[in-house]
């Protein structure tokens, strides 16, 4: 509000306002719509936090607009205050706008150097003895049903056929998938079924390793640091 008011206060003619917007109004309209089509379609579907992926397609313009409009905050202040004054200004708020991508891409490189890589390609994933497991006993696809908390991931690293454990939840989401289906009536068919749990796999949409111990006669097999290996009895 306070760069608009700036904007059409000034001492500039309206003929050179109206110039003003229609250079920056195609980018104000794109971040306002792409916005409201984000805020409107999280609160009615569950899918990812917004984030920097979500909104990135909104960065480009957003920068365009910012410093279209501190060019004519900052011609605004020099007309009022001290030249140095605006220069200390200008310095410190660049700095404050820097500190956050700066501490995000500190934090992945960080990220990167102490895990070796990202994502699958990590080394914590590429050195997983569960995963191990499942290389060394690939027959197990061909054999039985496989269901785990992180399918994506064994998958990716060991090419087998491989379904989500139960899920409790909608993704991201705190509505029941089932209305009839709670802790205690968990149902999957677990004829033939083998179950691989990662201890660090975040899904909290799925049900926990003890809510399907209490509704399924489980047999551990296997137990690694990262993970155990169940089979459906």
């Amino acid at each position: 509000m306070s760069a608009g008011w700036i904007l059409f206060k000034t001492n500039y003619d309206k003929t050179f306002n109206i110039k003003i917007i229609n250079k920056i109004f195609p980018s104000m309209l794109f971040v306002l719509f792409y916005s409201c089509i984000i805020i409107i379609s999280s609160t009615t579907t569950a899918y990812d936090r917004i984030s920097d992926r979500l909104l990135s397609p909104i960065y480009i313009p957003a920068v365009f607009i910012f410093f279209f409009m501190l060019d004519k905050i900052l011609t605004w202040l020099s007309m009022y205050f001290n030249s140095y004054a605006v220069f200390i200004f200008l310095t410190i708020s660049i700095i404050s706008l820097l500190r956050f991508p700066l501490h995000n891409t500190l934090y992945i490189i960080d990220e990167f150097r102490m895990q070796s890589g990202v994502g699958y390609n990590s080394s914590l994933w590429n050195n997983s003895k569960t995963i191990e497991f499942l290389l060394r006993h690939k027959m197990l696809g061909n054999r039985y049903t496989l269901y785990s908390n992180e399918p994506e991931a064994v998958y990716a690293l060991t090419n087998l056929k491989i379904e989500y454990s139960p899920a409790k939840t909608f993704y991201n989401s705190p509505q029941l998938l089932n209305a009839d289906q709670n802790k205690n009536n968990i149902l999957m068919n677990t004829k033939n079924g083998y179950l691989i749990w990662f201890n660090n796999a975040d899904r909290n949409f799925l049900f926990t390793i003890e809510e399907l111990q209490k509704n399924f006669d489980m047999t551990e097999v296997e137990s690694f640091d990262d993970g155990e290996i169940y089979i459906f009895n």
